[in-house]
């Protein structure tokens, strides 16, 4: 089939078919396969060859739960972690600006020296397989503030870097953006040995996700520095409840239903 002449219907029909055929997949596998024909579909829009991206529109069919819990880094883990680190670098300056700004991976490859301005990271661009691409959605490009702990960490970095103006912030020794996986190799033996688990670069969002609602902020201003295009997938996919929040809520419901309790026959 032609890309032009592929539908929406084509697609939900390939996903149904895909899921019924493969009962093993699981839900993340299929948005996968949602996100690469995607992403195909994208490329040919901006080279003139369809109108549309016909897999926008299509919803996701039932697949497996293989009930694993997404993974998020707590405020101990990531004062555990930079304090592993001291020394480890860049690792360490890597690894604090996705803990404190919650930023994608890909756009913190992206990140040039021009974007960091009045306390602020600008998000420009996101880099992802060696190819310099817009952010996420329309969303992503945003400002994103820089807490004083962060600004004394990139600071450093950029006085060890020269003080450059412009150039990425991350750079690799061939003078490339340092890749991400480069940064595991770093910091991944520093964390086994510090007895510190690796869940991924995107726990760091879902961490600060959760810490800000621990701290009670509502879950717009979460939304906003997460740059979510909507509420809802920040409190469906971010946010965590932390056992301790748990625990506060039933005692909450217990002081509130009072003696009601001692009424009940």
């Amino acid at each position: 089939m032609r890309l032009r002449d592929f539908t929406i219907c084509d697609g939900q029909q390939l996903l149904r078919t895909i899921a019924r055929e493969r009962r093993d997949l699981s839900k993340p596998s299929l948005v996968g396969i949602k996100f690469t024909l995607s992403g195909i579909f994208k490329a040919a829009k901006r080279l003139g060859w369809v109108p549309d991206n016909p897999m926008r529109d299509v919803s996701l069919p039932a697949a497996k739960d293989h009930g694993r819990e997404t993974g998020y880094y707590t405020l101990e883990e990531i004062k555990k972690m930079l304090t592993a680190l001291t020394g480890v670098e860049p690792g360490r300056t890597f690894v604090a600006v996705a803990a404190f700004t919650g930023i994608r991976r890909g756009e913190i490859r992206g990140l040039e020296w021009q974007h960091y301005k009045d306390d602020t990271l600008d998000i420009q661009q996101s880099l992802y397989l060696g190819h310099i691409d817009a952010p996420k959605s329309s969303a992503s490009r945003a400002l994103v503030p820089v807490i004083a702990p962060l600004k004394k960490i990139l600071d450093e970095h950029h006085a060890r870097c020269g003080i450059p103006k412009t150039g990425f912030v991350f750079l690799s020794r061939r003078g490339e953006s340092l890749s991400d996986k480069n940064v595991e190799r770093q910091i991944i033996p520093v964390f086994n040995a510090a007895g510190i688990q690796w869940r991924g670069w995107h726990a760091f969002r879902r961490g600060l996700a959760t810490n800000l609602h621990d701290l009670g902020v509502d879950d717009i201003t979460i939304q906003r520095i997460l740059r979510h295009s909507t509420v809802g997938v920040t409190q469906q996919c971010y946010i965590k409840t932390l056992p301790k929040q748990t625990t506060d809520a039933m005692k909450q419901f217990e002081e509130r239903l009072g003696d009601v309790a001692g009424t009940v026959q």
